[in-house]
């Protein structure tokens, strides 16, 4: 995609040390970005997050600039901008970006799940979340003792959970791990790409094991050509939850795409800085008030599996809820004023 023309993009780079490992994909080294701060043609100037996951194939931050420079933009940095534009029209407005809508509640992400406890689960159950995201693939055998395990917490409180494995299985491997589950497999919300998608392996896996199964970065040329084209390359029998990370998709396809296949939505953050939380808050919020049926509990509040900066430590959260942060546009005034820009 061509860049705007006139559009100037200065950047503070920062870095985000895991308290923990962030799964197979993740693991616990520190993460890098920078937060953008653009100003576009109209004179306004909107901030935003840029932070390149190449182990999930983005390119390196360096390069993602690179490519701006010479006028042309990756799926990332389109969700750069987009957000950017959001929060520059409202600062230019004098107005803050949530006095719309609320942001829809979050599950509460377990990056390590050795370290998941039961007195945890009692705690995130008094503070009313309902449902638990966990990472796993790095040392199967024992996550799947440590969920059986934990399987009277799961019942006694209601929690239902979400397995995310980034494609690291394959299909034997899945469906040893799901025979292993036993009782756990009636606690499962839904599980999110356990194998590389293969439509006709998961329509079986969804219509055996009676589980639903979640995918994540269709690429969005896959509306205007394999939907049509192939219509049975993506089908409701062999998923049912879309997950739409807006740092990389645009949610009017994504909520196009979900329609299309009558499938669900969760809205969930690239595990990127605060910033870049509050723009998938920020279009949670605006698919739930667009479709409130079809955004299920969504991944918002991923701030904790880092170590605190000034960003996390000035986040509000009440259980699953984010509370954005007071200001214009999406807030924290002060706080991006006050960085050094380069």
């Amino acid at each position: 995609m061509r860049s705007q023309p006139n559009l100037k993009m200065k950047l503070h780079p920062y870095e985000l040390k895991p308290r923990s490992t962030l799964g197979k994909v993740g693991s616990t080294r520190s993460r890098h970005g920078a937060l953008c701060r653009f100003e576009f043609a109209d004179g306004s100037t909107g901030y935003s997050d840029l932070h390149p996951w190449h182990e999930l194939g983005d390119l390196p931050l360096q390069e993602q600039i690179r490519l701006l420079d010479l006028g042309e933009m990756t799926p990332l940095m389109q969700g750069t901008v987009r957000f950017a534009l959001l929060d520059a029209e409202a600062r230019s407005q004098g107005r803050s970006l949530w006095n719309k809508w609320e942001i829809p509640p979050s599950h509460f992400l377990v990056t390590d799940l050795e370290n998941l406890s039961p007195s945890q689960l009692e705690s995130l159950a008094r503070q009313g979340f309902s449902r638990l995201k966990i990472k796993l693939g790095p040392h199967l055998e024992q996550e799947v003792l440590k969920l059986v395990c934990l399987l009277p917490e799961f019942s006694q409180f209601s929690f239902l959970i979400r397995l995310d494995f980034n494609s690291t299985l394959n299909r034997s491997e899945f469906e040893k791990f799901l025979e292993a589950l036993g009782l756990v497999i009636e606690r499962i919300d839904f599980i999110e790409d356990p194998f590389p998608y293969d439509p006709v392996a998961w329509a079986e896996i969804q219509s055996q094991w009676k589980i639903r199964l979640a995918l994540d970065r269709i690429p969005e040329n896959s509306f205007g050509s394999s939907l049509v084209s192939h219509p049975t390359e993506f089908h409701s029998e062999s998923f049912s939850v879309l997950v739409h990370k807006p740092a990389c998709q645009s949610s009017e396809w994504a909520l196009r795409f979900a329609r299309r296949l009558d499938v669900s939505l969760v809205v969930t953050s690239y595990l990127n800085h605060p910033v870049g939380q509050l723009s998938a808050a920020w279009a949670a919020g605006a698919l739930a008030l667009e479709d409130p049926k079809r955004i299920e509990c969504c991944g918002l509040l991923s701030h904790s599996v880092y170590q605190e900066n000034n960003f996390s430590t000035d986040m509000r959260t009440q259980g699953p809820f984010l509370i954005p942060p007071l200001g214009t546009g999406m807030g924290w005034d002060e706080l991006l004023k006050g960085l050094s820009w380069k």
